[in-house]
């Protein structure tokens, strides 16, 4: 079940709306029994947080919104399927842990904080390490970057 809700997810040929209810299907398990999914499914953690840093990544530029100073509301100009995935990141941390997510999803963090990285890309790695580095701030990942 997790598996083909990770497919549905991350397939950007889908609609929004099922995208969006894959990845809520597995963050709601992994709330649920968050023991029990780092036990016995510890690669669909990995592999659901690495769906959600690729919603986070999917804003488009626009000229208008670029040129704005102050947002009148953070989420109000993203597209549905990043404020999905941020706020699916942040759930998946606090109920599996910061620790756990962190150590399943550094490596790609550090990809998608390189010079030649989009903004979209280092927009979603930093809003990942706030996410899942709340209480965290001796890792040694952290550390690091």
């Amino acid at each position: 079940m997790l598996e083909m809700s990770l497919t549905l997810g991350v397939n950007e040929e889908i609609e929004e709306d099922v995208r969006a209810m894959a990845v809520e299907l597995c963050v709601t398990v992994g709330e649920s029994v968050p023991g029990a999914v780092r036990k016995k499914v510890p690669q669909a953690i990995t592999k659901l947080c690495l769906v959600c840093l690729k919603m986070m990544e999917e804003i488009d530029e626009d000229e208008e919104w670029s040129g704005k100073t102050v947002p009148e509301n953070d989420d109000e100009d993203l597209p549905q399927l990043t404020v999905v995935g941020e706020s699916s990141l942040d759930r998946i941390a606090r109920s599996l842990g910061g620790q756990t997510v962190l150590k399943a999803i550094a490596p790609r963090i550090s990809e998608l904080l390189q010079p030649s990285s989009t903004w979209q890309q280092k927009r979603a790695a930093l809003l990942a390490l706030s996410a899942i580095a709340e209480g965290k701030p001796n890792s040694p990942f952290l550390a690091s970057i």
